[in-house]
């Protein structure tokens, strides 16, 4: 089994952003499963995952996965969408009390 790795730098850090890009775009070549957030796996995408056998979205819906050319290549694609649940959750009542404090 292969150890889970990063793209590198995020394109805030020092690395101009075309080069993170170029990194990330060489790294999904030998990836055996892409866990995605925000990054696109469009139908451009799909050809260079080789190796892959499984796309994820952690979050609520398919909305930066092409799910047709993923299909069409034979990865399947799932989602996560309890991911944060608690989060949001734990979130929303600390504003609405500080709301209430406010007054």
């Amino acid at each position: 089994m292969s150890s889970a790795r990063s793209f590198g730098p995020t394109p805030c850090s020092s690395t101009p952003k075309n080069e993170f890009r170029r990194r990330r775009r060489d790294a999904v070549e030998s990836c055996d499963a892409i866990v995605v957030n925000r990054i696109r796996i469009d139908a451009a995408a799909v050809p260079r995952l080789k190796r892959c056998r499984l796309v994820v979205r952690n979050g609520v819906g398919y909305d930066v996965v092409d799910r047709e050319a993923c299909g069409a290549a034979g990865i399947p694609v799932c989602n996560v969408p309890t991911t944060a649940t608690t989060e949001v959750a734990d979130s929303a009542i600390a504003m609405m009390m500080a709301f209430a404090r406010a007054r």
